[in-house]
């Protein structure tokens, strides 16, 4: 169960039912709304925290013919917790590793970590501009890597545990790349639903509540990403 407002709510219901819990949440603050003395303005603002498509961020992290994302996916190739269709995880048909951004041994960690924890903050905090104890966590990365196959894909899913969450893209497939389809898409299912046509050395950032999946796709090349979740504690 996590918290949606001052509703705690089963996870699995709420992956499955975003929509309606969404509209269900809205209708209710709009009853209380004068109650509470909010205006139509805030409604709007909250209604949009749950909009992939104002909340979903995309920045370039490498150029496509960096020689890093080369080292990255040979890095992940090779690490030991590398394993297919890792249990009670999302990943169907494709390999997924264990822990890669936590520990200061890594070498993902040594090639990428700050900067991906530096973008991964400063996204969250423009998120929360008018909340200034935030300024006063302390953030940290775990993350993972998935070697998508032919037929592959990730269910619909969220990361309850976290603030931030996102993806950065080291091989994309040809057919994945086309935008004329939707085949291995970042998908965000809502009532504004937002489909993202991933781009190698990008990464895309959202909110860890919202839904998310990958679409499957058909190609023999591989779709190789590492995934990533901030989590924050108060100093």
């Amino acid at each position: 169960f996590f918290r949606l407002g001052n509703t705690y709510v089963d996870q699995s219901y709420y992956i499955n039912n975003v929509e309606i819990l969404l509209m269900e949440w809205i209708d209710m603050k709009n009853t209380d709304q004068q109650k509470l003395g909010k205006g139509l303005g805030e409604m709007h603002i909250e209604s949009n925290q749950f909009n992939p498509k104002t909340l979903v961020k995309a920045t370039k992290f490498f150029e496509a013919h960096e020689p890093i994302i080369e080292e990255l996916i040979f890095a992940i190739k090779n690490e030991p917790s590398l394993v297919l269709n890792r249990p009670e995880k999302p990943t169907k048909n494709g390999f997924q590793t264990h822990e890669i951004l936590a520990s200061n041994d890594s070498k993902i960690k040594k090639l990428i970590g700050d900067d991906l924890l530096k973008i991964c903050q400063n996204y969250f905090l423009n998120l929360n501009q008018n909340d200034l104890q935030l300024r006063n966590y302390n953030f940290s990365l775990s993350g993972w890597g998935v070697i998508l196959l032919n037929e592959g894909k990730q269910e619909r899913h969220i990361h309850p545990e976290s603030l931030v969450s996102g993806v950065l893209y080291l091989k994309v497939p040809k057919v994945v790349a086309d935008s004329s389809n939707d085949m291995g898409n970042l998908f965000f299912p809502a009532n504004n639903s937002l489909s993202i046509v991933p781009k190698k050395g990008e990464i895309i950032l959202f909110p860890s509540y919202l839904p998310h999946e990958t679409k499957r796709f058909s190609s023999d090349e591989e779709r190789i990403c590492i995934s990533f979740n901030l989590t924050g504690r108060e100093k």
